[in-house]
């Protein structure tokens, strides 16, 4: 057998492997082994949570701010691990009153840093 023919079976081998034979033999492994935990122990606990900021930098954003900061007060995060701070510096339109108005909000606190 010459090299090329060699390394051309070799080839084959290594790509039939990774296409059909490690999928084959991770569904093999799956029956055997059992299947995927329940989903209760996929959550991690809260206090095992990284503590988040969000930092929003917004100017004139009047018409989208407001369901923005509902967005991300109604993610499914720990409020005491969620902090969310909003810069708005020099907007003429409403912006930071519509972000004063979500600075009591039970999301972990959010700051308007503005002027």
């Amino acid at each position: 057998m010459s090299v090329a023919l060699v390394t051309l079976l070799v080839s084959i081998i290594i790509l039939g492997y990774t296409w059909i034979g490690y999928p084959l033999l991770l569904g093999v492994c799956a029956r055997l082994f059992g299947g995927r935990p329940p989903a209760s122990d996929l959550r991690p606990l809260a206090s095992d949570l990284p503590f988040i900021h969000v930092i929003l930098s917004a100017y004139n954003e009047e018409p989208v701010i407001r369901a923005r900061l509902e967005n991300l007060v109604d993610l499914e995060y720990p409020a005491d691990r969620l902090a969310i701070h909003v810069g708005t510096d020099g907007c003429s339109d409403r912006t930071v009153e519509i972000v004063r108005q979500y600075a009591g909000l039970e999301c972990g606190g959010l700051t308007p840093l503005s002027d």
